[in-house]
């Protein structure tokens, strides 16, 4: 359309992402290019950059004050990995539910819950199995100081209306007892305790999922944020230890690991049981008849 008009097309953005046309086009010497710092806006006060700088990690600071694109090297989770996940939402033009009070229908979701009170956020998320896919359709942050009770109600009303296949919670501390609550109001629910391995095992798995492009993510940019934000490193004898970068939160996170730990397919095992004869010779004959069953039918006996 701009060919054939020779229109023109202004693009905005805060820096996100090396792998993209938007920086791309800020690197072509054919493109007028504008980098304007946060400081340089007048109506900006200083103090208040001063406070964000405080709070947020140097990356994320360079980002949206300074605009620069830049993300950490320990990063777990790369921009270019979450940019996927949400090109793949908008391919499927996937519009994550806002309230509990919508219309909602069948299908076959599973949820995860991470808890926290005082210093981090309680956070509930909901995924979608569609085929090979899971798409993110549901989430929510607490406030800070939420009761637990409101949680608990929160989440049965979440059941409610998906009709959970399985809720993975955080039974980690004060997690055992919400647990039991939850298992109580009828909530096909399971726990996990947030060890070092656990963890590996679960962010493992989420990232996986992402590589795979078997998850779509609906823009969300505190969601982005905390995925980001996650940083590893390995200890002295290899294993994988996870944190979030300082002064941020990865309760939203860990939601969306645990409810996409909670969909994943057990693998069931198969145990071919074959006959020998007499004389010690396999039956080759009923073994290629189970063989040919297994293929056709998908029994195995």
């Amino acid at each position: 359309m701009l060919s054939t008009t020779n229109g023109t097309a202004i693009f905005l953005s805060t820096p996100w992402d090396k792998n993209h046309f938007f920086y791309k086009a800020f690197l072509n010497p054919q493109y007028s290019t504008h980098k304007i710092r946060s400081e340089e806006n007048p109506l900006i006060p200083q103090a208040f950059l001063q406070e964000m700088q405080q709070n947020m990690t140097t990356e994320a600071y360079k980002r949206e004050y300074l605009a620069e694109f830049t993300e950490a090297a320990t990063s777990y989770f790369p921009q270019e990995l979450i940019r996927q996940c949400i090109e793949h939402a908008q391919r499927l033009s996937l519009e994550p539910y806002a309230t509990l009070e919508q219309q909602i229908p069948k299908g076959e979701y599973y949820a995860g819950l991470d808890l926290g009170k005082l210093q981090d956020h309680s956070a509930l998320a909901v995924v979608q199995r569609e085929a090979e896919t899971l798409k993110l359709v549901y989430t929510h942050e607490f406030p800070l100081e939420t009761s637990y009770t409101e949680v608990i109600a929160t989440t049965t009303r979440a059941n409610q209306k998906f009709k959970l296949q399985k809720l993975l919670a955080d039974q980690t501390g004060i997690g055992e007892p919400i647990l039991e609550t939850l298992q109580t109001e009828d909530i096909a629910a399971e726990g996990a305790k947030l060890t070092q391995d656990t963890k590996t095992e679960i962010l493992t798995h989420l990232k996986l999922t992402m590589q795979q492009q078997r998850l779509a993510i609906p823009y969300d940019k505190r969601l982005c944020q905390q995925i980001n934000d996650q940083q590893y490193a390995y200890t002295r004898n290899g294993k994988l230890t996870f944190n979030p970068a300082q002064n941020t939160h990865d309760d939203q996170l860990w939601a969306l690991a645990l409810a996409v730990y909670a969909a994943k397919t057990p693998q069931t095992p198969k145990l071919w049981i074959v006959a020998k004869a007499n004389k010690g010779k396999t039956h080759l004959k009923k073994l290629r008849q189970k063989l040919h069953r297994h293929k056709t039918e998908g029994t195995t006996r």
